[in-house]
C-alpha cells in the first residue's frame, strides 16, 4: 500500500533466502526470529551483500544499552514495539532518504 516490493520471510532461513534471490534496497526485521541467529544473522549477511542494504532492527526489548549495540554491529535504525505503521514508514523513508 505504501509503494514498496516486500518480500516476506517467516524464518531467519527465509529471510537470509529471500536477501540471497533478490538483494533487497532496505532490510527490515525483528531481533527475534526462529530458525538459528534471527535479526543479529540476518544483519550480518545483509552487510555482505551488493550495495550492503541498510537494516532497520525491530525489537521489542527497552534496553538503550542494546540499541547502542546494534547501531555498533551496523543497524541503521532501531524501532521499538509496539510501534505504528507511520513510524515504521517514516524510518523506511529516512534510511533510504540518507543512502540518496
Amino acid at each position: 500500500a505504501a509503494g514498496f516490493l516486500v518480500a516476506l520471510a517467516a524464518t531467519t532461513t527465509g529471510a537470509l533466502a529471500a536477501m540471497e534471490a533478490t538483494p533487497p534496497d532496505i532490510v527490515v526485521t525483528d531481533l527475534m526470529m526462529p530458525g538459528g541467529g534471527g535479526g543479529r544473522e540476518v544483519l550480518r549477511r545483509a552487510a555482505e551483500l551488493p550495495g550492503r542494504p541498510p537494516v532497520i532492527l525491530m525489537t521489542g526489548r527497552t534496553e538503550e544499552a542494546l540499541t547502542d549495540e546494534l547501531i555498533a554491529e551496523g543497524a541503521s535504525r532501531c524501532l521499538q514495539k509496539p510501534f505504528r505503521l507511520k513510524d515504521l514508514l517514516a524510518e523506511i523513508d529516512s534510511v533510504l532518504e540518507q543512502r540518496r
